[in-house]
């Protein structure tokens, strides 16, 4: 695999994984929100010319496993020392961490409470790690790709991708190219 800024490039057959950090525009880290019931990230594959019949497409579903929190914007903070705790409007100290991220406009922290229902709402800053996404293709996916032009895509995505109800929260990369190009062993050349 080749890449060249998020454009891809594969051999038919080859394996390779795609891994991704999500990240704002703005290069800050991406805040998923706590209010999505059952969020995933939905990871496309699919070819550029086509006829209905052979349409391409290869849909994969990767459940969110990152913190989320209320609030999906990181909120100004002047230290992040000991003595400084976040304002707790946007906490929520019944749960083990806060429900916001904090950022004094380089780092990007939350608050861990050292117990829940915590009277003295004690805890400790932990730094936030924005999500990332790792998706494998092996040769059982990439052999079925012929020699053109491909498109991905990943999306947050909430609801229950079986039931086929579901939403489409936020695209994360638009439409990209992933050329595929010929693996020359298997047309019996080898260089």
């Amino acid at each position: 695999m080749r890449t060249y800024n998020n454009e891809l490039s594969v051999t038919r057959g080859e394996t390779f994984t795609m891994d991704f950090v999500v990240r704002n525009p703005d290069g800050s880290p991406y805040i998923v929100s706590s209010s999505l019931g059952k969020p995933f990230w939905l990871i496309t594959v699919a070819n550029t010319r086509y006829t209905q019949e052979n349409r391409y497409v290869l849909n994969t579903w990767m459940p969110v496993e990152c913190l989320r929190f209320k609030s999906t914007v990181a909120v100004k903070i002047d230290s992040f020392d000991d003595n400084t705790h976040p304002d707790f409007e946007y906490g929520d100290a019944d749960t083990y961490d806060n429900s916001a991220v904090y950022t004094d406009g380089t780092l990007y922290k939350y608050w861990k409470y050292n117990e829940p229902v915590d009277a003295a709402k004690s805890g400790t800053w932990v730094d936030y790690i924005a999500p990332r996404i790792i998706v494998p293709y092996d040769v059982e996916d990439t052999k079925l790709w012929t020699e053109q032009e491909y498109l991905y895509s990943i999306a947050l995505i909430d609801g229950e991708p079986a039931s086929k109800e579901y939403n489409a929260v936020m695209p994360i990369l638009i439409p990209t190219r992933l050329n595929v190009t010929t693996n020359l062993a298997d047309k019996g050349l080898l260089l």
